[in-house]
């Protein structure tokens, strides 16, 4: 048999500031809050100067363009107070300002060339404030802590890891050795610490630093940091797949929030969704369905809709997963009505909510309803997000599948292409993303009789996957296989036999032995034998695939 990859569904969720940015199964407002505020470190903002008994002549000039830059800046028009900024810099450094004016200029400046993504140019000048910060106060001066940390953040944003740590590291070595700020410099500095480590691998830094910030926030009676700080840790411990050790921390996580803030409270229904997300991760659905319609009746009563709407986004996935279709119907119906209203305010809302409901019929096999749907956000997704983008590809993409189980393989054909373009601009030609992606085109082919067009897409997701590395394996077994089955067809027996023992080792390497995936892979191959002859040897393959499909 060919085997087609499961289809790259739409998973979209709103900006989340729940604990931390590993936890988005929902976001939701309120007031002043949404969900659980995640710590952030120092969470700066821009440094306002102080312009008193200014000594210089143009102190009074450089102190009105700061100003009014900080306006700018407020009102999230980052171009004119980059102009402003830049003109206050020209300021300073020609009526000689004092040191402090220019650290702050710069900071300022590199903040507003951050928000509008010139990182390159920001990095620059957030190097330069730092280099004037420490002429004038020295290297290890506390008030260094906010330079380190915007220049940290900036590379974390630009995913250069090892810079980000040395300077979050940096800071908290001043922070540890100047005992008057107290804790309270130090928990963000660590969790910060414990998130870079975490991204670059580095599990067990990551729990160690996170176990410092517990120690640190049980001393400050906050409960607040008290919460993110064990939903943190419990994140850490989900990650390692220690489920049991997580869900303690994240059941203390929802006990303390209903304690302080009550049981009708969104804070609450963050937490409930974040373990009922864990627990889906765990395999145990109904302990997570009986979670969210908790979390659902909790923000019913509340009656925030963006809580409702995510929490029924979230049972929708829970009971597609385990197959009960029927039963996600009502949830998507609903979730659509409300998300629509805001649909223009929120389109990438607006998007999840169409592709639940279009799932949801799909799998009941009503194509016919599901298919506007997700021609809809198509239409949707090129909008929010150009015709060149990834989420429209995604959505392009469950189009396709739609056109496959309706048979229409020219459109699907077609579709699939527009993937793959779209995709290959983005990503690149040899992203494992798109060795997928041509196995599915190959299939497509093998399906309309092209085989000549199909053998080359198959070759194609055969050598993106072997340059993937380990998380391409399980897809190059597919496309190996895929290949292997084409070549069986055509009668090439002696090209397809080595591409189905390399697809039965790697399915043996990664799965195990005993993995019914293994069995597939050894019918396939007995399939071959038999075809080649060779019947005893195919009756051996058999027999194993009997012995593994008898223990399921």
């Amino acid at each position: 048999m060919f085997v087609r990859r499961p289809s790259a569904k739409v998973v979209i969720v709103a900006p989340s500031c729940i604990f931390n940015q590993e936890e988005v199964e929902i976001s939701m407002k309120a007031g002043k809050k949404i969900g659980l505020i995640r710590l952030s470190v120092l969470s700066l903002c821009l440094l306002s100067p102080s312009l008193a008994n200014p000594v210089w002549a143009g102190a009074t000039e450089w102190g009105n363009l700061i100003s009014d830059g900080e306006k700018f800046y407020k009102t999230r028009n980052f171009t004119e107070a980059e102009t402003i900024f830049r003109s206050a810099l020209k300021e300073c450094e020609s009526s000689g300002l004092d040191d402090g004016k220019l650290g702050i200029t710069l900071n300022n400046l590199a903040l507003v060339l951050e928000s509008q993504n010139k990182d390159e140019e920001a990095e620059a000048v957030y190097k330069r404030a730092l280099e004037v910060k420490e002429k004038g106060v020295g290297v290890d001066s506390i008030s260094l802590v906010p330079s380190l940390n915007n220049l940290a953040k900036l590379y974390f944003k630009e995913k250069k890891f090892e810079l980000a740590k040395q300077q979050y590291e940096r800071a908290l070595a001043i922070a540890e050795k100047d005992k008057s700020k107290g804790d309270n410099m130090m928990i963000p500095l660590l969790n910060s610490l414990g998130r870079v480590t975490k991204i670059m691998g580095d599990t067990t830094s990551s729990s160690k630093y996170l176990e410092r910030v517990a120690e640190l926030t049980a001393k400050t009676g906050n409960v607040d940091a008290q919460t993110v700080t064990l939903n943190n840790q419990a994140v850490q411990l989900r990650h390692d797949k220690k489920y049991a050790e997580a869900e303690v921390l994240y059941k203390k996580v929802i006990e303390l929030r209903e304690k302080e803030q009550g049981t009708d409270h969104l804070n609450v229904v963050a937490a409930m969704n974040n373990l009922a997300g864990m627990y889906r991760e765990w395999e145990k659905p109904e302990l997570a369905q009986q979670l969210l319609e908790r979390a659902l009746k909790t923000a019913e009563t509340i009656g925030n809709d963006e809580a409702i709407s995510t929490c029924l986004h979230n049972l929708c996935k829970n009971l597609r997963e385990q197959g009960s279709f029927e039963a996600c119907l009502p949830y998507s119906k609903r979730l659509l009505e409300i998300r629509e209203k805001r649909a223009e305010e929120d389109p990438r809302a607006y998007l999840e909510a169409l592709t639940d409901r279009a799932l949801a019929l799909d799998s009941l096999d009503k194509y016919d309803e599901a298919k506007p749907l997700l021609q809809k956000a198509v239409s949707v997704a090129e909008k929010y997000d150009g015709d060149k983008g990834l989420l429209y590809a995604t959505a392009l993409n469950n189009l396709k599948e739609i056109y496959l189980h309706m048979e229409d393989y020219t459109a699907a054909e077609d579709t699939m292409k527009r993937v793959i373009v779209i995709r290959k601009g983005v990503l690149g030609d040899t992203n494992p993303e798109i060795g997928k992606d041509m196995n599915d085109l190959a299939l497509i082919y093998k399906q309309q009789g092209k085989d000549n067009e199909a053998e080359p897409s198959f070759k194609e997701a055969v050598a993106i996957g072997e340059k993937g590395g380990g998380a391409s394996l399980p897809e190059l077994a597919n496309s190996l296989n895929n290949l292997a089955r084409l070549y069986r067809d055509e009668g090439k027996f002696k090209e397809a036999e080595p591409l189905y023992k390399r697809s039965l080792a790697l399915r043996e390497e990664i799965y195990g032995k005993e993995d019914p995936r293994v069995a597939a892979s050894l019918r396939n191959y007995a399939a071959l034998l038999r075809d080649m002859g060779r019947k005893d040897e195919a009756a051996l393959m058999d027999g194993r695939a009997r012995a593994i499909e008898s223990k399921e």
